[in-house]
């Protein structure tokens, strides 16, 4: 079996073509690290052989690592460009095979280089042999479905049975320690396993798992299941069949073996070509990735498979297939068995199965080395090629041209393919325009086939959008309102964890594929980080790109009202935005015909629903949201009469409101009117009219017409009004008597309409009579309705009160003196009604009260109107503070002297005050120049109020000290040491120097010499004897001291 290359060559689709960041690190089938294990072959113990070929791209030395399957075995390899080495290991040396299922086993084979090589494996046994192409470990993938094979051969060779040893098989080889591997069986396995239900398998590197069972295996799931969001391995995944026919036509059975390809490297569309000299045809096999995927062979539909289903087709000889599938799917070709092949070819021996995976349409190569089996028992060796038709010229294989060799693909003329034949060995094949290859081989019940391979430069991620009900025309085509799915495709597979912001949705989506839906026109910003994993293992990129949505839009212009005998109507669409091209669609009518943006047609008027639609598409395909254009079919009975009032009020002033019943928003209306006037306008379904009951006929109908074709009309029926007599009332008012009080009625006299009356009054709901007693002040409505509801309203029925009785104080100077009670309080009242009164003995005139000979303190006093309302008034007589006075000294005299002042100070009373002393002729607050002695004062407030007041006044000694230092020569008074008195002294004054010697003593101060010298600087004693006349008396006293002389 040969694997298709997991890559593919995609494009980022958009409305608007934006870079996308490149891929660095390249994804191919040529890599420096491999990991491989072969599955179980219907060999003897003797004749089996485990192959691997590598195949340098550039200079490359390694190892192919056995140590797991015996221990220390390694073998090594050292290459130039160009060449290969094959390592082949015979079972009895050491079997490299998996034999058993269900079962944990260490057979997984480690190849690692130093430079770019190709792998691949091959399953030898004399006439049972296929081989595969061997991924890098770096493309490998964490969840895979599995194609594999199982038939019910007949058994037309006598004595043979040929459906033993025949299982399917599938191989699961861990390439990193601790890694959870989830397996879920399409159908029972031999050791067990149940079908659909899924298990778990936990392995190291190198450890491997094989299942076999006697059912197709085909569409089996395997999966990393790691516990870690963050973990990032790896598993590498074949498939296939230990022994097995294809094709169910008798003997010759063979090894099926294919490395399988991790979902997310799939595609959409394969082209099978046939293999070369068989006359059997081949098996293709399409496995589908997701539910609902619909799959096309070359233009016709097979089906619709949903995720894990597949389908098998048989392809006829030389039969070239376009497969398509609508979502992801893997397609793997089948070479049958060599008696399906026909009898009379000349070939008819050759062949045997073999199973090789169809790489994508679009999953170009463009150099790649690879080797045709050199087996003894292959006669024939082939390579198919296919090409784009552009890139025909440049494909060369081992450096020919062979160009000529190509010819086109039915249903698919881009692409041309052809089948070369080779010799056994190593080959070239090279195309800068891309190409995809299949080698294969066949010998007499022997054959191998696999892809070549592939190999991607400048790699990108690709982006597209997919619709399930359309076909859209273009890259990235993002529809308004159409749910799609968004698909990023990365062509390095390593990359399948992916985070998707689009602008303007809430929250980002995760996935490489994703369902979304623009409600919105505008330009979008999409940006997608992709990486290995919900957290970063080897690197992030991160896809940048807009997207436009456009929103479709045009009107439609026509009649949308038809009535009978109206013919052929023409509709116009205009203003049209965003629509490349678009459908009429009718209903309730015949669409006659369509020209440019124009479209006649007939209407049925029996229809019971008439449109005019117009279904636009945009250039590239979206369907927009369907134009349409209401038709009304109107054949119409006669409408009812007016619905409103048939007898009225006769109030010339008041309208009555009139209306269609049951109005239609497409209709028109227009009204007539006998025996008064319309006073709003006529053409509404509604209308307010006034009667006049002057007039002997009073009636009121309407016609009713089609807005969109006023021909179209019909009268009403007519509705006849009578106008009753008016309502007329007299109301009699009593008001209230004192202010705030509720004595107050209403009294009504009603004639005119028809009685009984009914009454509604403002302030009380409940009350339904002509008369309203025990009312506020206020204003008062009435609504008087007689027996047919006709009605009179009376508003602003005023029932009066008198103003407020109120009594203020207009005077009110309070006592003239503390403690008398000659206040006098002025009032004024006002509101109520006069005359007014007092409950106390007052001077009343007019509005003027004087309340006389009050005391000082609160007085309460009620005022009367002539009504008896009342107001209290609560009034506070004041009264000035107790008048007081008391004298201070101010200055006391020398002894002797007359030197002396004193001054009265008043408190309380009411100034200003008036001073009267008893000695002297002073009127002021102050009395001075005063011997000692007791004096007193008479105090008068501007009331009249007395106050007296005594003190005495005493003599004060005098105050004596002496300076603490003189100069002699300083001149003036300051020149001269004496003592410094208050009052007059009499003094002796002696002074000593340090040693105590007297040296100046006398009743007048020192001059500050000493035998008619200036006495030196130094320091002096002083005694001083000094006496005063106090009382009478002489009083004596001494001081002594220090000071300082300074010259």
């Amino acid at each position: 079996m040969k694997p298709r290359i997991s890559l593919y060559c995609f494009f980022i689709w958009c409305m608007y073509m934006l870079p996308v960041l490149p891929v660095h690190g390249q994804l191919t089938t040529v890599g420096k690290e491999f990991w491989v294990g072969f599955m179980d072959n219907n060999t003897d113990g003797r004749n089996g052989k485990a192959v691997i070929v590598i195949s340098a791209n550039e200079p490359a030395k390694g190892t192919i690592d056995l140590s797991g399957i015996a221990a220390g075995m390694v073998y090594s390899f050292d290459l130039a460009k160009g060449e290969s080495y094959t390592m082949r290991v015979p079972e009895y040396d050491l079997d490299l095979l998996h034999r058993n299922s269900g079962i944990k086993e260490n057979k997984g084979i480690f190849i690692t280089s130093t430079g770019k090589v190709s792998v691949f494996a091959f399953n030898e046994r004399f006439k049972s042999a296929d081989g595969t192409v061997v991924l890098p470990k770096r493309t490998l993938g964490k969840d895979y479905l599995v194609t594999s094979h199982y038939e019910i051969t007949p058994n037309t060779t006598p004595g043979a049975e040929m459906n033993v040893n025949d299982e399917s098989t599938l191989l699961v080889v861990g390439v990193e320690d601790h890694t959870t591997v989830e397996i879920t069986p399409s159908v029972n396995t031999i050791d067990g396993k149940q079908a659909d239900v899924p298990f778990t398998v936990l392995l190291q590197a190198g450890e491997s798992y094989q299942l076999k069972a006697k059912g197709d295996l085909t569409g089996s799931r395997v999966r990393v299941r790691d516990d870690q969001s963050s973990d990032c391995k790896n598993i590498a995944v074949f498939g296939g069949n230990k022994w097995s026919g294809v094709g169910e036509c008798g003997s010759a059975p063979d090894h099926l073996f294919q490395q399988m390809y991790p979902v997310n490297t799939w595609g959409k569309s394969s082209i099978h070509v046939p293999l070369k000299s068989r006359s059997s045809g081949e098996l293709v096999k399409v496995l589908a990735a997701e539910n609902g995927t619909t799959i096309m062979a070359n233009g016709q539909s097979k089906g619709t498979l949903d995720a894990g289903e597949w389908m098998a087709m048989d392809v006829g000889p030389d039969e070239v297939v376009s497969i398509r599938g609508s979502k992801d799917i893997s397609v793997t070709a089948f070479s049958k068995s060599r008696n399906c092949n026909d009898q009379q070819d000349p070939l008819y021996a050759l062949g045997d199965p073999f199973m090789v995976t169809l790489n994508p349409s679009e999953r170009l190569l463009e150099d790649v080395t690879f080797t045709s089996m050199d087996i003894v028992q292959i006669q024939f060796h082939y390579v198919n090629i296919v090409v784009k038709q552009a890139g025909i010229n440049g494909m060369r294989l081992d450096g020919e041209d062979i160009s000529a060799a190509f010819q086109p693909v039915p249903g698919n003329t881009d692409y041309a393919y052809a089948r070369m034949e080779v010799e056994g060995g190593v080959h070239r094949l090279n195309n800068p325009g891309g190409f995809i290859a299949y080698a294969y081989g066949f010998g007499d019940l022997e054959s191998y086939g696999y892809a070549v391979g592939a190999n991607l430069e400048n790699l990108d991620f690709s982006t597209d959008t997919y619709y399930d009900n359309f076909e859209v025309i273009g890259e990235n085509v993002t529809c308004l309102d159409q749910p799609f799915t968004w698909k990023i495709v990365p062509e390095n597979p390593v990359f399948d964890y992916f985070n998707w912001y689009i602008e303007g949705a809430e929250e980002a989506k995760f996935g490489a594929e994703i369902q979304h839906e623009f409600k919105e026109p505008g330009t979008y910003q999409v940006t997608v980080y992709a990486s290995d994993g919900p957290t970063t293992c080897d690197h992030i990129e991160e896809i940048h790109f807009d997207v436009s949505v456009v929103a479709t839009h045009a009107k439609i212009l026509g009649d949308d009202f038809v009535c009978e005998g109206m013919g052929p109507i023409t509709y116009e669409a205009v203003e049209m935005k965003n629509i490349d091209h678009f459908e009429w669609e009718v209903t309730g009518g015949e669409l006659l015909s369509t020209e440019g943006n124009k479209a006649t047609v007939l209407w049925d008027v029996s229809s019971d629903m008439a449109t005019v639609s117009l279904l636009p598409y945009t250039e590239q395909g979206c369907p927009g949201a369907p134009i349409s254009k209401a038709i009304t079919l109107w054949d119409p009975a006669t409408p009812a009469a007016p619905d409103g009032p048939e007898e009225v009020c006769a109030d010339p002033e008041t309208s009555h409101l009139y209306q269609v019943i049951a109005p239609e928003e497409e209709l028109g209306y227009r009204w007539f009117v006998e025996g008064g006037v319309l006073v709003t306008a006529n053409d509404q379904e509604r209308v307010e009219v006034r009667w006049n009951a002057l007039e002997t006929e009073k009636r009121i109908w309407y016609e009713v017409y089609q807005k969109a074709a006023p021909q179209c009309m019909e009268a009403s029926e007519v509705l006849q009004v009578r106008v009753n007599d008016p309502i007329t009332a007299t109301p009699a008012i009593q008001d209230v008597a004192c202010h705030g009080g509720n004595s107050g009625e209403i009294r009504l006299e009603v004639s005119g309409g028809k009685s009984p009356y009914t009454y509604q009054w403002s302030h009380d709901g409940s009350l339904n009579s002509p008369l309203a007693k025990d009312l506020d002040t206020g204003a008062y409505d009435v609504s008087i309705t007689d027996a047919l509801g006709c009605q009179v309203h009376y508003t602003d029925l005023q029932v009066e009160q008198p103003a407020p009785l109120t009594a203020s104080v207009m005077s009110n100077p309070g006592t003239s003196c503390y403690g008398m009670a000659d206040a006098e309080v002025v009032l004024n009242v006002s509101g109520g009604t006069g005359p007014y009164r007092i409950d106390h003995e007052a001077e009343v005139n007019g509005n003027e009260m004087r309340v006389k000979t009050l005391a000082a303190g609160s007085h309460a006093f009620i005022v009367f109107d002539a009504n008896d309302c009342q107001v209290d008034l609560e009034v506070e007589v004041s009264q000035p503070r107790p008048l007081e006075a008391r004298i201070e000294v101010l200055t006391r005299s020398c002894p002797g002297e007359s030197g002396g002042a004193l001054m009265a100070i008043p408190t309380g009373g009411t100034s200003p005050y008036q001073f009267t002393w008893d000695y002297g002729s002073s009127t002021q607050a102050t009395l001075e120049a005063i011997p000692k002695g007791e004096y007193s004062v008479t105090v008068q407030d501007n009331h009249g109020c007395l106050a007296f007041a005594r003190e005495r006044i005493q003599e004060l000694p005098p105050e004596v000290r002496m300076p603490t230092g003189f100069n002699p020569q300083g001149g003036g008074v300051n020149s001269i040491y004496q003592p410094v008195s208050s009052c007059p002294i009499e003094f002796t004054l002696r002074i000593y120097n340090r040693w105590g010697e007297l040296i100046y003593s006398g009743s007048q101060g020192w001059d500050g010499t000493f035998k008619g010298d200036l006495a030196s600087n130094d320091s002096y004693t002083y005694f001083l004897e000094y006496r005063y006349r106090m009382d009478g008396e002489y009083i004596s006293s001494q001081k002594r001291g220090v000071f300082t002389i300074v010259n």
